[in-house]
């Protein structure tokens, strides 16, 4: 079992903590130009040859394996008593150490409140997205993301795309890449 660390924004860390997230989907990289065949354990192979000759590319994380969440955070006294952005975004930066967020890349494993265990690892597609699996990634109409509150459709895979284009700019749905798709259930959090 390995334990990696993982940068969420704010509305997914919410979409987390209420519940409505068990899914997450990272780009691969390098982005694979022929997928030849998918294997039970999610890797994929392709016409490309990468380190040492292998064509075959893997997630970072696999089923058992545990992701912490990063997170925007701050520290609130010399006693490193942690807060988080998304549950403190009213409280004056002059209570914080530095009177400063710090960006979740620099978030330590130590203050990670949020852990979660991966389930499941599949490669997909982007526009593959099912509106069940939209759902599970948090978009759903009740937890809409605030980015895509211009939208008049609230179908889940429509918030999806939008907040994607808001994220990787506009067009970048149409490029279609594939993706890791990491499904987890939390396991603790405070």
């Amino acid at each position: 079992m390995k334990e990696v660390g993982m940068l969420f924004s704010g509305p997914m860390v919410r979409a987390i903590l209420d519940g409505r997230k068990t899914q997450t989907r990272r780009i691969i990289n390098p982005q694979p130009r022929v997928v030849l065949a998918q294997y039970d354990d999610g890797s994929i192979e392709t016409n490309q040859s990468f380190g040492h000759g292998d064509q075959r590319l893997r997630c970072q994380v696999h089923p058992g394996d545990h992701i912490y969440v990063r997170e925007t955070w701050g520290i609130l006294d010399d006693k490193h008593h942690y807060c988080y952005f998304v549950d403190s975004q009213e409280r004056s930066r002059q209570q914080l150490v530095g009177n400063r967020w710090r960006p979740s890349i620099h978030m330590p494993k130590a203050a990670a409140r949020i852990w979660l265990e991966v389930t499941d690892v599949r490669p997909e597609r982007l526009l593959d997205i099912s509106s069940h699996d939209a759902d599970c990634e948090g978009f759903t109409e009740a937890g809409m993301h605030p980015r895509a509150a211009f939208l008049t459709e609230t179908h889940p895979r429509a918030t999806f795309f939008a907040a994607w284009e808001q994220h990787y700019g506009y067009g970048s749905t149409s490029s279609n890449p594939w993706l890791w798709v990491i499904e987890f259930r939390v396991i603790n959090h405070e």
